[in-house]
């Protein structure tokens, strides 16, 4: 039934790796058909772990995908597509932790609605916390619904693939769609340009609001901000040719640069002004940059946005009214705690 493609980009402090495995092993007792594939670098101490894993555990499949820092996401997706067996996978960083019942939960789903995507409220810690509102209306929860019936799904859904549970077929059928682009580097475990072209290709979507993984998000994983932008007009142009969903796409664009990146920079640092005074630190995060860089953008292309896009103009809406503003570095670290229940 399920596949489990877990990304390890190095080894993590042993205390850490072990406990890891051991979460890994609790959740998938007694799961029949599971299929577990690790995404590793050619570590000998990671591969015993793994061997470990694999001793305790007979009922899973174990397989391997030997990645290096230079391999693009579309080499591992081709590689995962190559030799994954079950109808459904999702992705899953160490350490996260999955919530007990999870395996249960999503199998009812797909036995009743057979989505192509599900997805579920996220939690995010570490380097960056959030606990967050839903973001789709309540009627909207825990039915199956078609996508292009619903655009709303796309300006709404969360922008990280580790809340998802996706079709193998969706993700062969984008693939083959996309098989020339580049999908860029994987040390951006938030997967977001993949995230909006499934979404591009998909066709029934399923919303739990519930968190049933917490992932850990580090400040290593943070790409460089042009990264992120140039992967942005990637996805618009997708969207474009295709002319799908543009306001939708227009909207998750915003939301993404306004409040997911900005706080993705700042969110739960301590002591923030020593650490700006860090050349390092301000290097490393070119937040003035991006400051500046992100006004831009919204002059350019968002001046008028407010103003015609159909989700900007939703009443009482804190998100809107949130996009609508303009804010300082120092207010960063303080947006997702307005999106938080």
């Amino acid at each position: 039934m399920f596949s489990v493609i877990i990304l390890f980009n190095e080894l993590r402090k042993e205390i850490i790796t072990k406990k890891f495995f051991s979460r890994l092993s609790s959740s998938l007792r007694n799961q029949q058909k599971i299929e577990v594939i690790f995404v590793v670098e050619n570590d000998y101490e990671l591969i015993n772990h793994i061997q470990d894993f694999q001793n305790a555990n007979p009922n899973c499949i174990v397989k391997f995908i030997f990645s290096n820092r230079e391999n693009s996401l579309n080499k591992i997706l081709e590689q995962v597509n190559k030799i994954v067996t079950n109808d459904y996978l999702f992705f899953l960083t160490s350490p996260s932790k999955i919530v007990p019942g999870f395996f249960n939960t999503i199998t009812k789903i797909i036995d009743s609605n057979s989505p192509d995507i599900i997805e579920f409220k996220p939690s995010l810690n570490n380097f960056i916390k959030w606990n967050p509102k839903d973001r789709l209306v309540r009627n909207l929860y825990n039915v199956i619904l078609k996508i292009k019936e619903h655009p709303e799904i796309i300006a709404f859904s969360y922008p990280f693939i580790f809340n998802k549970i996706i079709s193998t077929s969706l993700l062969n059928t984008v693939l083959k769609f996309f098989s020339t682009d580049t999908m860029y580097d994987t040390s951006n475990i938030l997967f977001t340009y993949l995230v909006y072209l499934l979404f591009l290709k998909a066709n029934k979507y399923y919303y739990v609001s519930n968190q049933l993984i917490s992932i850990d998000i580090e400040e290593k994983h943070i790409l460089n901000y042009n990264s992120i932008l140039s992967q942005w007009d990637v996805i618009q142009e997708k969207y474009s040719i295709e002319n799908k969903y543009l306001e939708e796409i227009s909207y998750a664009k915003l939301f993404y640069l306004k409040i997911i990146l900005c706080s993705l920079y700042l969110q739960n640092k301590t002591n923030i002004k020593e650490k700006l005074k860090s050349k390092k630190y301000t290097s490393n995060l070119n937040q003035k940059k991006y400051q500046e860089k992100l006004d831009q953008i919204t002059y350019s292309e968002f001046k008028d946005f407010h103003l015609k896009n159909k989700y900007m103009l939703l009443p009482n809406s804190i998100e809107a009214n949130m996009l609508k503003q303009n804010y300082p570095i120092s207010k960063w670290n303080k947006l997702l705690k307005e999106l938080e229940i």
